[in-house]
């Protein structure tokens, strides 16, 4: 049976039946097109390809292009690391991007496996950084999850192995800045 969208107390939330069972998830800030969703997943994944190019080349105003105005951004050491932040809109999304940058080096920013699925797609990867001010090696297995409104990354979440932080604290790794 297909999902549909319901909305209630401002909130939209995902009903899908599994079975007999019925599966609700809270949606807080990306919404689907009434009716279906606004791309295709191979658009999707198309997409996150490119955020992933576009990251490497360091082309910070081309990934900006590719979020949406209220983009809701979450990285996997949100407010414990100096590069790490959750950022609400674009604006908030460019000063964090332009931090990262000017802290770390990034010398690999790797997809190694895409899953998609309608609005959104789980990304696999590994990350090698290098703290400009210390010259020290960040290594990092993640998985980061884009959704998808109209074409554009809406949310994004990151779940990284912080054991490439090398054992060592947020605070010490704050320390090198």
């Amino acid at each position: 049976m297909p999902s549909c969208i319901d909305r209630r107390r401002s909130r939209y939330l995902r009903r899908q039946h599994i079975g007999n069972l019925l599966q609700v998830r809270q949606s807080s800030i990306c919404f689907p097109i009434a009716g279906g969703f606004a791309t295709s997943e191979q658009e999707n994944l198309q997409t996150a390809q490119r955020f992933y190019k576009l990251v490497n080349a360091g082309d910070l105003a081309a990934v900006s292009a590719l979020v949406t105005e209220d983009v809701d951004w979450k990285d996997a050491g949100a407010g414990n690391l100096p590069w790490s932040t959750w950022c609400h809109g674009r604006e908030e999304f460019e000063r964090y991007a332009s931090k990262f940058l000017g802290l770390l080096e990034v010398r690999a920013f790797q997809p190694d496996e895409f899953v998609v699925g309608r609005d959104s797609v789980v990304v696999l990867g590994f990350e090698r950084l290098v703290l400009r001010a210390s010259n020290r090696v960040v290594e990092a297995n993640w998985v980061q999850v884009l959704t998808f409104r109209d074409g554009l990354i809406c949310r994004f979440r990151e779940y990284s192995d912080m054991a490439g932080l090398g054992g060592r604290s947020a605070q010490a790794i704050a320390s090198d800045r």
